[in-house]
């Protein structure tokens, strides 16, 4: 005897949805540790990140006669994977403002060829810091840059 599967589990009428995640802010600004905005440096926020060791290169080759791929390993290399990455830069006044899923990030400095090229000459490299962005709140993050030499 078959009975309908409906006898044995509750099966709601209708498809159920997934509760939307309500976002958080983290902002702030970054200045100097003379007080002064750092505009158009480039934040990032991610969620971790981490390694895979090799990296496989396939360049496609195509030609009248021939159609195939020059495989190229490089076993000594490793590539960065980030998860959950976000990135800004600060305006004019060195604000800052990120709008996240709610979570746990490493907050830092994108170091770039930009960011080297115009930062790293001026500023010492501060440590990226652990931050908390909670649902529907905004968090404040001010970041301050230690300068090479101090004005006099």
């Amino acid at each position: 005897m078959l009975l309908p599967l409906g006898l044995f589990f509750e099966m709601p009428a209708f498809p159920q949805k997934s509760a939307p995640t309500e976002k958080g802010v983290l902002e702030g600004y970054v200045r100097d540790d003379n007080g002064h905005a750092v505009k158009g440096l480039k934040l990032v926020l991610n969620q971790g990140e981490f390694q895979t060791p090799g990296r496989t290169e396939v360049i496609p080759i195509i030609t009248p006669q021939v159609v195939g791929a020059v495989v190229v390993d490089h076993p000594d290399s490793y590539e960065v994977h980030v998860v959950g990455g976000h990135h800004v830069k600060t305006d004019t006044s060195g604000h800052y403002r990120f709008t996240v899923p709610p979570g746990r990030y490493t907050f830092g400095i994108g170091i770039g060829p930009d960011e080297l090229r115009k930062f790293a000459p001026k500023y010492i490299e501060p440590q990226d810091v652990s931050v908390t962005v909670e649902p529907k709140k905004t968090t404040a993050y001010d970041y301050i840059l230690r300068l090479r030499v101090k004005a006099k």
